[in-house]
């Protein structure tokens, strides 16, 4: 992550899932294939499903780098051919979630959306409240609507 090693709770082949946080969007996955008879003649495919579902010919390249991935949940698969050009039957699947930006989550979001209509409100009632009405305190919220150049003093 981040072209630094990226510390893990537990081994990765103990695990089938990793989260990241969404300043760790750009990551790299090492791999490789236990095969003692084809001495490094290993070819590998893979793909990021969520990002890409194509599979990706590495040929003997094993560690892909992801770049800015966006926030979600993605599945990494990873398949390797022997010297002879058999390949594994089931892909090892790893399962990754890339964590949004804070901007970019649902209650950040919600949070602007209610600051818009609570200032909206205050726009409205201090346009459309009539003049003698302008100055007296919003109690419910705590707002205080003055005219222009007003100064507020003890009540």
């Amino acid at each position: 992550v981040k072209e630094k090693p990226f510390k893990l709770p537990v081994v990765i082949g103990e695990t089938s899932q990793i989260q990241l946080s969404a300043d760790n969007n750009t990551f790299s996955i090492e791999y490789s294939a236990i095969d003692y008879l084809s001495n490094g003649q290993n070819t590998y495919q893979y793909r990021l499903i969520g990002l890409d579902s194509t599979w990706i010919q590495a040929n003997r390249q094993t560690n892909p780098l992801f770049i800015q991935v966006p926030a979600g949940k993605y599945i990494f698969e990873v398949k390797a051919a022997n010297s002879d050009g058999v390949w594994n039957a089931e892909p090892t699947r790893l399962f990754i979630e890339v964590a949004p930006q804070l901007w970019e989550t649902i209650w950040f979001r919600a949070a602007m959306l209610v600051l818009l209509l609570a200032g909206l409100m205050g726009l409205a009632l201090a346009k459309f409240l009539p003049p003698e009405l302008q100055n007296v305190a919003l109690t419910g919220i705590g707002l205080v609507l003055l005219p222009l150049g007003a100064k507020m003093g003890p009540p």
